[in-house]
């Protein structure tokens, strides 16, 4: 059971695959308004275990941002996942305050670049650190040097870029070839996580549109996860902000409990393999390559 707590300040990239662009329509003093009076109520209403905090870049956030929220789920008892590119490292207020999260790191733009030693020794020192490198078309082939050139991590998290269901990124969609050939570089280089490799073969699997629709079924009745997006006062049930609502406790309790019937095909990102596991469903062992 997961929220999602999502205010766009602004981004300091601009990755092409990226669904997060800036739609806030709420002034700060609002969000923080909205915070201080809901985020609590919400998170003991749903019981959710998981509470993910994104942007945009979170690292954009002002501290007021980060304090309101720290006051908000000081006594929760779920885990907080906060997604960043490495610039909340740099804000003092927002690492005292939720010293004990987890940061999933999205380590880079592009694989041949370096990354800030700041951020290297910040995550060298913080076990809760998790980083995560999302492979393009353009990089699937550097990972190999990019894991070689940066020996500082110790185990490393990949995703495959989901796009926009927009016709200009359908060249940019990876194909059955390329998915296998990320596959069999999950299974030969040991610091990436397996599941990282299963969700890829979920990916080959999901070609075929029975499959899909099979294990979507299933899994939009099991997992529990909404968006609240807190700069454009709605909720939604995707990343690509379908079946979008008005931000209201009612909604709220309707979408969440699923008394809102949701319409929804989640992307890629939204139906991954963590929903997948949930169904209790096995997966093709023919895309495994044998080791």
């Amino acid at each position: 059971m997961r929220i999602s707590f999502r205010y766009d300040a602004g981004c300091n990239w601009n990755c092409d695959y990226c669904t997060q662009r800036n739609n806030t329509t709420q002034t700060e003093e609002q969000v923080i308004n909205w915070i201080d009076t809901n985020v609590k109520k919400y998170v003991e209403i749903s019981k959710a275990s998981r509470i993910q905090l994104i942007g945009g870049e979170p690292g954009m956030w002002s501290n007021a941002i980060w304090l309101a929220f720290s006051n908000a789920l000081k006594y929760s008892n779920a885990k907080v996942s906060i997604f960043t590119n490495g610039l909340v490292f740099e804000n003092k207020i927002a690492m005292e305050c939720f010293s004990k999260a987890e940061f999933l790191w999205h380590v880079n733009i592009s694989l041949s670049d370096k990354v800030k030693k700041s951020y290297i020794y910040t995550y060298l020192t913080n076990r809760n650190i998790k980083p995560l490198v999302v492979i393009d078309k353009k990089n699937l082939l550097l990972l190999d040097q990019f894991i070689k050139n940066n020996s500082w991590i110790k185990e490393i998290n990949t995703t495959m870029a989901v796009y926009p269901p927009i016709e200009k990124y359908n060249n940019l969609e990876f194909n059955n070839e390329e998915i296998k050939t990320f596959i069999e570089y999950c299974y030969k280089e040991p610091k990436i996580i397996k599941s990282s490799a299963d969700e890829a073969i979920l990916k080959l699997e999901c070609a075929n549109k029975d499959v899909i629709n099979s294990y979507r079924k299933v899994c939009s009745t099991l997992c529990k996860l909404v968006y609240i997006d807190i700069g454009e006062n709605c909720i939604y049930a995707c990343c690509n902000r379908m079946d979008k609502i008005e931000l209201t406790k009612e909604n709220f309790i309707n979408y969440f409990f699923k008394k809102i019937p949701i319409k929804t095909n989640y992307c890629d990102s939204c139906f991954n393999y963590a929903s997948f596991k949930s169904s209790n469903r096995e997966l093709n062992n023919e895309y495994r390559p044998k080791v």
